[in-house]
């Protein structure tokens, strides 16, 4: 047998292990569970775009103040990006002390590095909040939905938005620089993210939901076969609907909560909304609903 042959057997073996215990060990507690997914598809009915904008000063009262500032002129420059007016949302203002997230890590590979850390021309404190903006999606083939997209996201990217009134050093600028390379370009945490959206009825979850119970109930089935028992009656069941994992793949979210973790500030709270199906391009946009089921055994 050869290696490759050799690899598959031993997968196929652990994972049937796998199944037994957990099967052996629902049976012990007298009880097992399934979980069961289904995903929801929608052509895009919005873009999205959500970022970060940042203001410092001498005090706390000036940085507020230049962050209204900065308010004031990413809603006048949405607005003449032709954004949903009612769809202009700023976040609470945050603080995180010293400087902003960005500048922290900054500061980190300074020293990490040996290298002197700049200590005059900087504000002592950094505020910050989000902003969101949308943009109704024409229909349309795909191929005019992604050309109208890319248009518009550099329209926003070049009206520079999440822009500081910060002045980096040429040595904070360089580790910037090495960060940027570092991770595809998403050295900035106030960079704009896009997202296309399409909204999901109530009742269409609820179809989903079923279906997914459906496959979480032959889920525990197959456990319980496999406990040499049968599936009793219903204990509690559990639902929730989020993006798919598969979309969620934005790498300036990642950086930007990498970087405030080691920054000891608090990351931003991840999206919540369980009615919205969401995707990175203008192709069809997922919601995955996921239902697990706890069921008692029988023998």
């Amino acid at each position: 047998m050869n290696r490759k042959l050799l690899c598959r057997a031993f997968g196929a073996l652990v994972l049937l292990m796998g199944i037994c215990t957990v099967a052996k060990a629902a049976a012990t507690e007298g009880a097992v569970s399934g979980t069961g997914h289904v995903t929801i598809t929608r052509p895009p009915q919005i873009l999205r775009v959500q970022l970060g904008i940042t203001a410092d000063g001498k005090d706390i009262n000036e940085a507020i103040a230049n962050l209204k500032k900065a308010q004031a002129d990413a809603t006048k420059k949405l607005t003449d990006l032709a954004a949903t007016a009612k769809s202009i949302e700023f976040g609470p203002m945050t603080t995180g002390g010293a400087t902003d997230p960005r500048q922290q890590y900054i500061q980190q590979m300074l020293g990490r590095q040996g290298r002197k850390k700049p200590t005059t021309g900087t504000p002592s404190v950094s505020i910050s909040c989000t902003v969101k903006a949308e943009w109704p999606v024409k229909e349309g083939p795909q191929e005019q939905q992604l050309a109208e997209g890319y248009a518009l996201q550099e329209k926003v990217k070049a009206a520079g938005l999440g822009k500081s009134n910060k002045t980096l050093s040429p040595e904070e600028q360089e580790v910037a620089e090495e960060a940027a390379a570092m991770n595809n370009g998403a050295a900035n945490p106030n960079d704009p993210t896009f997202l296309y959206v399409a909204k999901v009825s109530d009742e269409d979850r609820a179809a989903a939901m079923a279906d997914a119970f459906k496959k979480a109930k032959a889920q525990a089935t197959l456990l319980a076969k496999a406990a040499d028992a049968q599936l009793g009656a219903l204990q509690k069941v559990s639902g929730s609907a989020s993006a798919q994992p598969a979309s969620a793949e934005n790498y300036q979210e990642v950086y930007m909560r990498l970087m405030m973790q080691q920054a000891g500030a608090a990351a931003p709270a991840e999206d919540a909304a369980q009615d919205e199906a969401t995707g990175t391009s203008p192709g069809p946009v997922a919601l995955q609903v996921t239902v697990t089921a706890t069921f008692d055994l029988a023998k």
